[in-house]
C-alpha cells in the first residue's frame, strides 16, 4: 500500500456529525487483538460482558447508546458488531477465534481506525493488545479522526514487544495523551481487574478534572505532592497513577489522609476511588519510578462541549453549526455548550492552553440567550500548534468557582492548501482545488455541504474543508451516496 495516498481513505461520518449536541449518546468501543497470545486476555473480557451491560442498563446516567467490537490481526481487521443488544455483543465476542501472531508488532492502528469510524462522537474507546503498532504511518490519520469525534482512546497493554522506546510503542502514549485516554501496562492475569475500572467509568457521566505527565529517567524515583480542588458538583473521584512502583495517597487541607477505595494495584498501575467526594482543597501524594502519569476523573453533571465558528453566532441554531477543528492562524470564535443538570452554573471565561498546560490566551464567554446553555467568545486567532480548552464559571447559588477541562486536544488545520477560491459556506470553509473548473454549486439537504460538477471529469463531487489538509474529493452518484474516494494529484 502506498501510504502517502492512504490519507484519502476517510469516512463521511467524521465530516458531518454535530459537535454540539444536547442529547449526547456515545459508544463503548472495544478494539481487540485476536492473535493467539491474546487468548487469556479475551477470555477475561468475555467474563465481564454481563457486568458491562448491567452497568449501562441499570444506570439512569450512563450515556452509552451502543457497543462496538473490532478485532485486528496481521493483516486482518474486522468489525464484529455494532449493536445495542447484549446477546448479540456476547455472541460476537464469544465467536472470536484467536489465530496468527507469529511476529510482533501488529496492525493495531488499522483496527483503531476502523473502530473510530464506527463509533459515535465522544465515545469511550478501549484497545486490548500485547503488541506495539506495526502500521504507525497511519497515526496522523487516526489522531485526526479521534480528535474530530472527541473520542478518548485508552490502551490496556499486556505486552510491548520488549521495546517501549520504539516509535511503535510511543504512538500509543501520544494518542492517549491528546485524546484524554491513558496507557495501562498490566499483567495477563489482571485484565479482569482493569475491566472493573472500565465498568465503574461507564456507569455515569465521567469527565477529566486534571492530568499530569512526569518525565523521568528509567530508574529515577518520583515523589511529588500535587494540589487539586474539588467542587460541590463532583459526586466521586477516580485517581489513576501509571508508572513503575506507583502509589497514591490523598490528603485533605489539614494533612489528614482521605479514605479511598482501591480499584486496582499492580507493578505499574495504582487506581483509587473517593466516593462520595467532598468539596475542598486536596493533595495527591504520589510515588513512582521513571516516567509517570497521574489522571483524575470525576463523576459530575457539570461538563461542556465545544466547537468553532468563523461567523459569530447569534442564535442557538448557529452554535450547532460549529465544527471540531479551526484553521491555524485564522480568526475564529469558540462556542461552548454547558451541560448543567441543576441550571445553577454560569460560565465566565475560556482558556486556551498549550499541551503542557501553559496559558496562551483567556477569552470572556457571553451567553447567546438567557436560559440557554450556549456561550461564545469574541474573535481570536487560532494557534497553529495543538492546544486544549478549559472553561471557568461560577455556581450562582454558592458563588463557588467551577472549572472544567476538555478531554481531547484541538488539532488545527495546519498545512498550506493551494486554493483557487475560498469562501464561507454555512459557517464552514469551502476549499476549491487550484486550476479546476467547476460549474454551479448546489447545497445539499441539511446544509454545510457543497456539491460541484467538474466539467473536466463530468462527475458530481462533494467538497468539505474538514476532510483533510490535502485536497480530497469524493465522487458521488447522487446526494449522500459515495461512489469512490481519492486524492487528486
Amino acid at each position: 500500500m502506498v501510504f502517502k495516498n492512504y490519507i484519502a481513505k476517510f469516512t463521511l461520518v467524521f465530516l458531518f456529525h454535530n459537535v454540539l449536541s444536547e442529547d449526547l449518546k456515545r459508544s463503548l468501543t472495544f478494539v481487540i487483538d485476536d492473535t493467539i497470545s491474546m487468548s487469556d486476555d479475551i477470555d477475561q473480557v468475555k467474563s465481564k460482558t454481563i457486568e458491562v451491560f448491567d452497568a449501562v442498563l441499570n444506570s439512569k446516567a450512563s450515556e452509552i447508546e451502543d457497543f462496538v467490537l473490532v478485532t485486528f490481526n496481521d493483516p486482518d481487521v474486522e468489525l464484529r458488531t455494532k449493536t445495542k443488544e447484549e446477546q448479540v455483543f456476547s455472541a460476537k465476542l464469544n465467536d472470536i477465534s484467536v489465530h496468527g501472531g507469529g511476529d510482533c508488532p501488529e496492525m493495531s492502528m488499522t483496527g483503531i481506525n476502523l473502530g473510530i469510524e464506527e463509533s459515535r462522537p465522544y465515545s469511550l474507546f478501549y484497545v486490548f493488545t500485547d503488541a506495539t503498532a506495526k502500521d504507525i504511518l497511519l497515526y496522523d490519520e487516526v489522531q485526526r479522526k479521534a480528535l474530530n469525534k472527541f473520542i478518548q482512546v485508552t490502551f490496556l497493554l499486556t505486552g510491548d514487544c520488549n521495546d517501549r522506546n520504539s516509535p511503535n510503542y510511543n504512538v500509543y502514549k501520544k494518542l492517549a495523551n491528546v485524546t484524554g485516554g491513558q496507557v495501562f501496562n498490566i499483567a495477563k492475569d489482571q485484565v479482569h481487574k482493569i475491566m472493573n475500572f472500565i465498568i465503574d467509568t461507564i456507569k455515569d457521566k465521567t469527565v477529566k478534572l486534571y492530568n499530569w505527565n512526569f518525565p523521568a529517567h528509567v530508574d529515577e524515583n518520583i515523589t511529588k505532592q500535587i494540589p487539586f480542588s474539588v467542587d460541590t458538583k463532583v459526586q466521586s473521584l477516580t485517581l489513576s497513577l501509571v508508572g513503575n512502583n506507583s502509589h497514591i495517597v490523598v490528603k485533605d487541607s489539614k494533612g489528614n489522609e482521605v479514605k479511598t477505595e482501591l480499584i486496582m494495584e499492580s507493578e505499574e498501575t495504582h487506581i483509587i476511588k473517593i466516593s462520595p467526594a467532598v468539596a475542598g482543597d486536596f493533595t495527591a501524594v504520589i510515588e513512582s519510578t521513571g516516567e509517570s502519569n497521574l489522571d483524575i476523573k470525576a463523576i459530575t453533571h457539570v461538563s461542556f462541549q465545544y466547537g468553532f465558528l468563523v461567523i459569530p453566532p447569534t442564535t442557538v441554531e448557529d452554535c450547532k453549526k460549529a465544527v471540531s477543528r479551526p484553521v491555524a492562524g485564522k480568526k475564529i470564535h469558540l462556542t461552548v455548550e454547558l451541560s448543567n443538570k441543576g441550571n445553577d452554573v454560569e460560565l465566565q471565561s475560556a482558556e486556551i492552553l498549550d499541551l503542557k498546560g501553559n496559558l496562551l490566551e483567556k477569552k470572556q464567554l457571553r451567553i447567546i440567550k438567557k436560559g440557554d446553555n450556549f456561550y461564545v467568545t469574541d474573535e481570536f486567532i487560532s494557534p497553529s500548534d495543538m492546544y486544549r480548552i478549559s472553561v471557568n464559571g461560577i455556581d450562582t447559588t454558592t458563588k463557588e468557582n467551577i472549572r472544567r477541562d476538555a478531554t481531547t486536544a484541538v488539532e488545527p488545520w495546519n498545512k498550506e492548501i493551494g486554493v483557487y477560491d475560498s469562501e464561507i459556506f454555512d459557517s464552514r470553509y469551502v476549499v476549491w482545488r487550484r486550476n479546476r473548473d467547476y460549474a454551479k454549486t448546489k447545497q445539499s439537504k441539511g446544509g454545510g455541504v457543497l456539491l460541484a460538477v467538474s466539467r473536466n471529469l463530468s462527475v458530481r463531487e462533494r467538497v468539505e474543508w474538514r476532510s483533510s489538509p490535502e485536497d480530497i474529493w469524493i465522487t458521488i452518484t447522487q446526494f449522500g451516496k459515495v461512489q469512490s474516494k481519492r486524492a487528486l494529484q
